[in-house]
């Protein structure tokens, strides 16, 4: 789904890489987290990050109601995958 704009990259370039396929084509491209957050300022960039993603293609699948509250209060709901 990513479109290669960099935004979450730019808001947690710690946090999210890019990965472009070999050939360059484009095909195969995405932004993805390398690291997950470990400390409260990693988890709130990690939430920035989120946000920032126009297309809506990070998703959270874990338990801790934590960040779950906070993906709600960014406006992201559609990011927990309960």
């Amino acid at each position: 789904m990513c479109i290669s704009c960099g935004a979450p990259e730019a808001v947690a370039p710690d946090l999210v890489g890019f990965y472009e396929t070999p050939s360059g084509n484009g095909f195969y491209s995405h932004c993805y987290f390398k690291k997950q957050p470990q400390t409260k300022e990693e988890l709130e960039r990690a939430v920035k990050a989120v946000q920032a993603c126009c297309v809506g293609s990070y998703y959270y699948a874990g338990s801790d109601p934590e960040v779950k509250k906070m993906l709600r209060r960014a406006g992201r709901e559609y990011a927990i995958d309960d």
